[in-house]
């Protein structure tokens, strides 16, 4: 997942939502357990702010699905209302 802002793990408000660079939608948690992102699947942040150029990347341990994701995978039913 990509964010158009280089953002910290330090400057995450918890809850927050945020939409990803392909509009996918996840959730940022902040507890005394540590930071986690979440959309379909949760993952932990395990090593925060690790700076890559002019960006900023937060291995995880796990995959992220995400609403759009399970979607287009059959995981989940579509959001869209049925049609009349």
């Amino acid at each position: 997942l990509t964010l158009t802002a280089t953002m910290q793990c330090a400057d995450a408000a918890d809850p927050s939502t945020y939409t990803t660079d392909d509009a996918n939608m996840v959730n940022l948690i902040a507890n005394s357990s540590g930071l986690f992102i979440q959309g379909i699947s949760t993952v932990k942040v395990t090593t925060p702010d690790v700076v890559a150029g002019q960006s900023v990347v937060h291995v995880i341990d796990g995959v992220i699905i995400t609403m759009q994701t399970a979607e287009a995978l059959g995981l989940i039913g579509s959001r869209e209302p049925a049609p009349t």
